[in-house]
């Protein structure tokens, strides 16, 4: 946490926040992320249309499905070659076909004033996280099944909540969602 405090203190200060409104995530501080948004690796998407392409190769499959479509869909590069893909479902083709007609160029702006068909509410928060200039404090990706178990996990719950059972919890957060969002996910996937 020192190191969090001097190399990202807004995000430090988000997360000190969170935490004194709501205790119960006072035991996962040890495994709070370092920064505000995803980790950059060398296959990650770099641009909006590609962090478009990538969320919806991942909404609703196992990860290494999702890992094995993205790798597919990153060599792709027309509506067509989407279209004629042998390992896409029908249903994703649908949803690639259009967005990998996006500009290159398409912006978070543009992304925040277009309803893109494939990306539900998390796929904005998920998006908005990782591209965003600030903090973007507000967003959960409540629909995801990461914080959802994350949710499970910390609030000793019996079964993995519904969106709507999440939304109640999450509602109660106050502020920072994002930080919330952070350690259900991070609960989740490391506990």
């Amino acid at each position: 946490l020192s190191f969090m405090a001097e190399t990202n203190p807004e995000w430090f200060l988000y997360l000190i926040d969170f935490v004194e409104r709501n205790p119960i995530f006072k035991p996962y501080l040890y495994m709070a992320a370092m920064k505000h948004t995803n980790e950059k690796l060398p296959d990650s998407p770099k641009t909006v249309k590609e962090a478009i392409l990538y969320y919806i190769c991942f909404a609703g499959v196992r990860r290494t499905f999702g890992e094995k479509l993205w790798e597919h869909i990153r060599g792709l590069t027309t509506k067509q070659q989407v279209l004629d893909s042998r390992i896409i479902s029908p249903k994703k083709k649908e949803y690639l076909s259009k967005a990998i007609e996006l500009d290159n160029s398409f912006s978070l702006e543009e992304f925040n004033r277009t309803k893109i068909a494939g990306i539900g509410v998390s796929g904005i928060a998920f998006i908005n996280k990782n591209f965003a200039e600030a903090i973007v404090s507000e967003h959960v990706e409540y629909t995801d099944i990461g914080v959802l178990g994350g949710l499970q996990k910390i609030y000793k719950l019996k079964s993995r909540p519904t969106p709507k059972e999440a939304l109640v919890i999450i509602n109660t957060w106050g502020p920072n969602k994002s930080v919330g969002n952070m350690f259900c996910s991070q609960a989740f996937y490391y506990c």
